[in-house]
């Protein structure tokens, strides 16, 4: 037992060095002051996790060392989806992740994929340019991805929509969101894209089975630079889920109130945005 633990130990070593790698560089490429070492740092990271997500029976692995990666599951944890966001200037902004499950790895395109912003688009996985995945909303045998990006420094973009897992491909999107109360038009995904310098709310609240978001108006920016956006006016719409579909609500309340409705989120256990404890 004692020469078969001696046998393990560069192995195990190897490892702790790895991961060690990894953490420093996952830090660096978030939090460093100077874009080019921001970019260096991503640069080293991808390299070592792509080394490390390639291994055989990587989908065991957590990863809960790398605190500034998304790791998100849905209940089932069948599987899920490692992101990733690293700011190279104020108006630029980069993707990077994978769908992986016990037997397939999927990594985003992050050179010309396909940027999920059009309502209507069904996407293949291995087209998508990413985004930061933040959770993964399982209904029975169905999943709703939930993802934030910068498209620059003055605007934000929410978005849930399907993902959709056979055999041969994993895509993005089904058109089941009803475009307005009352139309026969249904959209792929839920789009909702705002001012920076505002919080989008773009959530699902179980205990009324519904999806809800910020009624958005056309306002002049408030940021030097910016011309027109979107700004939450106080009022809040919906989807309600009805016969296999997200039905819109024009109106979830008729008060106007200047925070999101009270409801106690279906969340994955945590505060912030990768749903980590104390964020």
């Amino acid at each position: 037992m004692k020469n078969m633990f001696y046998s393990f130990l560069p192995i195990l070593i190897v490892y702790r060095i790895q991961a060690q790698d990894m953490s420093f560089w996952a830090d660096a490429m978030i939090n460093s002051s100077k874009p080019e070492h921001r970019l260096l740092a991503s640069d080293k990271f991808k390299e070592a996790f792509d080394v490390s997500i390639k291994k055989e029976n990587s989908f065991n692995n957590s990863y809960e060392e790398l605190s500034w990666i998304s790791v998100q599951y849905p209940a089932d944890t069948s599987f899920r989806i490692i992101s990733w966001q690293i700011e190279v200037s104020e108006s630029e902004y980069l993707y990077y992740g994978y769908f992986q499950d016990a037997n397939e790895l999927v990594p985003f395109n992050t050179a010309n994929g396909n940027d999920g912003l059009d309502e209507y688009d069904i996407i293949n996985l291995s087209n998508w340019s990413g985004a930061l995945v933040y959770r993964i909303l399982q209904n029975d045998e169905s999943y709703m991805l939930w993802t934030f990006r910068f498209i620059d420094e003055y605007t934000k973009v929410k978005t849930c929509e399907p993902i959709i897992i056979s055999s041969n491909s994993v895509s993005l999107g089904d058109p089941i969101f009803q475009e307005e109360e009352g139309s026969p038009n249904y959209m792929s995904r839920h789009i909702l894209q705002y001012s920076a310098d505002m919080n989008g709310t773009l959530d699902y609240y179980d205990e009324i089975n519904r999806i809800v978001f910020d009624n958005l108006i056309m306002v002049a920016g408030r940021m030097e630079g910016q011309g027109m956006t979107y700004v939450a006016d106080g009022s809040y719409r919906s989807f309600d889920f009805t016969d296999g579909k997200w039905k819109a609500k024009d109106k979830l309340f008729n008060q106007i109130s200047d925070r999101a409705p009270r409801i106690r989120a279906k969340s994955t256990g945590g505060n912030d945005l990768f749903g980590r404890k104390g964020g």
